[in-house]
């Protein structure tokens, strides 16, 4: 278990982080500093009650998108100086209002456990505090209405805190350990102070255009490069800060556009700078709804995955960026909307 105050710090992190992750490695406790938050319910009222941590306690949560659950952190009340760090989770499906079935992986112990320094004096001689913790194993879920339980089988000297302000939200009160057969309602006036982190699969944009499209735009006779509104083909890779393992990077962002793989390290490169060229420009163009708005990220992204110069991992981002590319290209070669015609 490790205290630490600085647990909310910001973790740069691209908006394709599987490449990132990669090269970076983050520890658990930087893992879930980071993530962002899928789900957040606040402590903004009373704090008036805490079950032993032997009763399991439960509150629902929504989320909108594909979301890969990572970590929680949720409010517990102690005997000052008793907490073990030890706290059990379970995710259900969301039954009419009520915990339902359990969600298969979604349940086990917190894993690195954090702290905050910033305690405070809550209930009686109780002390309560913010406790994060990453999931034993990730999570993925599905839009919809889940529940989150929290227990332990040992200690009776901490508790879940329960609040008032979430009116009628009603945190289920599990009366067997781990067995969602016999659950009543709290008073109809208490919550659990909690929120979930994880990881939203980037959303495919509405446009973009393939490496094909950026290569004949850019020898288009009659208006050349109408639609490569920052760099001109006749730039080349370190211009444009494209940092190549096994490409030279004088190699103008044309010829990158032509490059086809090959087996190795080397060839998936040459996929992967194809890709990352096209990725570049669409972000940079204003008229190109395009899945990554900046393109400072695609820039990160590709060097990250290129420095490591394993064939698994730039072939991951390459598939990334080619669903991107492919969503449907909407200026014509004049670089002209076509989303009236």
């Amino acid at each position: 278990m490790i205290k630490n105050n600085n647990y909310k710090k910001i973790l740069m992190t691209s908006i394709l982080g599987i490449a990132m992750t990669f090269l970076i490695g983050f520890s658990a406790q930087e893992a879930f500093a980071g993530a962002p938050a899928i789900y957040d319910e606040p402590l903004d009222g009373t704090i008036v009650n805490a079950f032993p941590s032997t009763v399991p306690i439960a509150d629902d949560f929504v989320i909108d998108t594909e979301t890969t659950i990572t970590d929680f952190h949720v409010l517990i009340a102690e005997v000052p100086g008793v907490f073990d760090g030890i706290v059990q989770y379970a995710i259900y499906e969301d039954d009419n209002g009520l915990p339902g079935i359990p969600i298969i992986g979604g349940s086990g112990v917190a894993q690195d456990g954090v702290i905050d320094d910033e305690s405070f004096s809550c209930i009686g001689s109780l002390t309560c505090f913010d406790f994060w913790a990453n999931l034993a194993t990730p999570v993925p879920l599905g839009p919809g209405t889940y529940w989150i339980e929290f227990s332990s089988l040992e200690s009776l000297d901490w508790g879940i805190a329960l609040d008032t302000v979430f009116l009628n939200s009603g945190a289920a009160i599990f009366q067997d350990l781990w067995i969602p057969s016999s659950i009543f309602f709290g008073p109809p006036s208490l919550g659990v102070s909690f929120s979930i982190t994880g990881e939203v699969d980037p959303p495919v944009g509405e446009n973009g255009c393939t490496p094909g499209y950026w290569k004949a735009n850019a020898t288009f006779k009659k208006d050349p490069a109408n639609a490569w509104t920052v760099e001109q083909p006749d730039e080349t890779l370190g211009d444009a800060g494209i940092i190549p393992q096994h490409h030279d990077t004088d190699t103008t962002l044309l010829e990158a556009l032509s490059l086809r793989g090959g087996g190795g390290s080397e060839g998936m490169e040459g996929n992967l700078l194809r890709h990352c060229v096209a990725a570049k420009l669409n972000a940079e163009n204003p008229t190109v709804a395009f899945g990554i708005p900046n393109a400072v990220d695609v820039i990160a992204a590709c060097n990250v995955a290129m420095a490591t110069e394993d064939r698994d991992t730039m072939e991951t981002l390459k598939n990334e960026l080619d669903e991107f590319n492919n969503a449907s290209c909407n200026i014509n070669m004049k670089g002209e909307s076509t989303d009236s015609d």
